[in-house]
């Protein structure tokens, strides 16, 4: 509930995205909205609710009020979202289930770099897509957002059978992850860990460790299978689960001393990581190999191999790829990009 206005939040963030796609497709264009009681009954939700919803644009200027005859867009501001008069495709970023409260620095990479890259020379209108996070209502709360295409950023895994059914009606790119039938850009987790583990066996560091989070299950596959190969099975012991103990049980195994001789440092608890692996008087230049990701690089007397993510190349591949479904080109392609392996402090 807004405190300012009185208005559930995410029935008037569904009454704004209604009235800014008739804005995007009626440039410059006073038309009429439809009354409080049909989009009420359009939306399934309270007429006082859209009556708030339309005072506030009227408020705001995004909607004019005429006595007798009804409500319409505003022509002033309508004219201010496409100078030219073009009608440019809206495109929707949802990430996960939309139901999100904040985002990580791994998604918000996805979401800025994708939204630059559709928006660059003003191709399109992007926004983000809010909906209630309910896998059986998704595909219709999608349809009363409007839009011409959808980039969906790290989906679930169990929840690829209702992505599938939107994406024989909307076009649709996924990021982060491969779904069978629909066009994505990912990154292979398995092979590049895969090629990594070898890695590090070719400098003899047989005693691997592993520190994660979630996601990690893309990353720990890749490892077994280079460690199996060469006749090792990873310690369990010293795979440390996301969980309340995680830091306290690598530094009872660290007090025991157990030492690692590389690591896997998947995490959003680096620095405490780093900390502890300091404390117990591991070298971490020659001793003990640590692999973590770019934000790594900046934790004091960090060092090892850091991976970064191209986001960049994960924005360009996916504004290609909505550009192409736009024109009616429905192939669909799975584009694999690598990530960008950078030695810190090894010299």
């Amino acid at each position: 509930m807004s405190p300012e206005s009185g208005i559930p939040l995410r029935e008037g963030l569904k009454i704004r995205h209604y009235i800014f796609n008739l804005i995007l497709r009626h440039p410059g264009e006073s038309v009429k909205v439809p009354s409080s009681w049909e989009l009420a009954k359009h939306f399934g939700i309270a007429r006082s609710t859209v009556t708030l919803a339309y005072k506030a644009l009227m408020e705001e200027g995004i909607l004019i009020g005429r006595p007798g005859i009804g409500t319409f867009l505003a022509p002033r501001y309508s004219q201010g979202l496409s100078s030219n008069g073009a009608i440019y495709p809206l495109i929707g970023l949802l990430t996960s289930l939309g139901n999100n409260l904040s985002y990580g620095s791994h998604q918000w990479g996805l979401m800025a770099a994708t939204g630059s890259s559709l928006t660059f020379g003003d191709g399109c209108q992007v926004r983000p897509v809010t909906l209630s996070g309910n896998p059986e209502t998704m595909k219709k709360e999608l349809e009363q957002n409007y839009l011409d295409a959808l980039v969906w950023i790290t989906p679930p895994e169990n929840k690829f059978l209702p992505l599938q059914e939107v994406s024989l009606c909307l076009p649709s790119v996924i990021l982060g992850r491969t779904v069978k039938d629909i066009n994505s850009v990912a990154l292979d987790y398995e092979e590049e860990s895969y090629q990594n583990g070898k890695r590090l066996l070719a400098e003899g560091r047989k005693k691997f460790w592993a520190v994660n989070m979630s996601g990690a299950e893309y990353y720990i596959p890749g490892f077994r299978r280079a460690y199996a190969e060469a006749g090792i099975e990873l310690d369990e012991r010293f795979i440390f689960n996301p969980d309340s103990r995680q830091l306290e049980e690598l530094d009872e195994a660290l007090r025991a001393g157990f030492r690692p001789d590389a690591l896997l440092l998947h995490s959003n608890r680096r620095k405490e990581v780093i900390e502890l692996l300091l404390k117990a008087g591991i070298d971490l230049k020659q001793e003990c190999r640590v692999l973590s990701n770019i934000a790594a690089a900046k934790i004091p007397g960090f060092a090892g191999w850091c991976h970064d993510v191209p986001y960049e190349e994960f924005g360009q591949a996916a504004a290609e790829i909505i550009f192409r479904l736009l024109k009616g080109d429905c192939r669909v392609e799975h584009r694999i990009l690598k990530h960008r392996n950078i030695p810190v402090n090894l010299e």
